[in-house]
């Protein structure tokens, strides 16, 4: 009779602490989960905060090889020489500094479209390859001029090709015609004209 009232205290201790256990089960996994939630949010702040220092090296990069915007001479120099992958004598492939003339024509203002107002300005480079007396004209091949179009807008790239014309070897000094469609051209071309650019803000006089 004894064991029989213990047993059915305990049952009724048991009945009475499966509230509180339950309670406290889901009190438990409301807060894992919780937790989860947190730690999920902690993966995705800091794979935000790796891609915020990789951006941050290569506008770091990038500045460092633009150099000094005010005179950009030694980069475009660099660009031309990093862009040499071949050519004969005289060519690509023997492109020294002193081969390269830089110069900078008027600055250009830009305009909103619509209302005309000026909203900026373009600065322009003027890029020249000299042959080996100085003189207007280098032969270079086509993958070169490429080549250093790409290496130098691609680093930075507030630089931009605003103008190229080039002319090949074969019609230097000819009168403008339509060559047949069968002429097989020779890989040397002259710049005549390479014009890059960037664009300044209109800076605003602090009232």
């Amino acid at each position: 009779m004894k064991n029989l009232d213990l047993e059915k205290i305990i049952i009724l201790l048991c009945l009475l602490g499966l509230p509180i256990t339950g309670g406290w089960i889901y009190n438990m996994k409301s807060e894992l989960e919780e937790a989860d939630r947190a730690f999920q949010n902690c993966d995705a702040m800091i794979l935000k905060i790796h891609g915020l220092h990789e951006l941050i090296d290569r506008t770091k990069k990038a500045t460092k090889e633009v150099g000094d915007l005010a005179r950009p001479d030694t980069y475009f120099e660099n660009r031309a020489i990093l862009s040499q992958s071949g050519g004969k004598e005289g060519g690509e492939l023997f492109l020294k500094r002193e081969h390269i003339r830089i110069s900078y024509p008027p600055r250009r203002k830009v305009r909103r479209d619509g209302s005309g107002a000026v909203i900026g300005e373009d600065i322009p480079v003027k890029i020249e390859f000299l042959d080996d007396k100085a003189r207007r004209g280098r032969l270079l091949s086509r993958s070169f001029i490429n080549a250093f179009i790409v290496n130098c807008e691609s680093p930075a790239p507030i630089w931009r090709l605003r103008n190229l014309k080039m002319t090949n070897k074969s019609f230097k000094g000819l009168r403008p015609t339509k060559a047949p469609p069968d002429l097989v051209l020779p890989d040397e071309w002259i710049v005549d004209e390479m014009l890059f650019a960037r664009r300044s803000p209109l800076k605003v006089a602090a009232k």
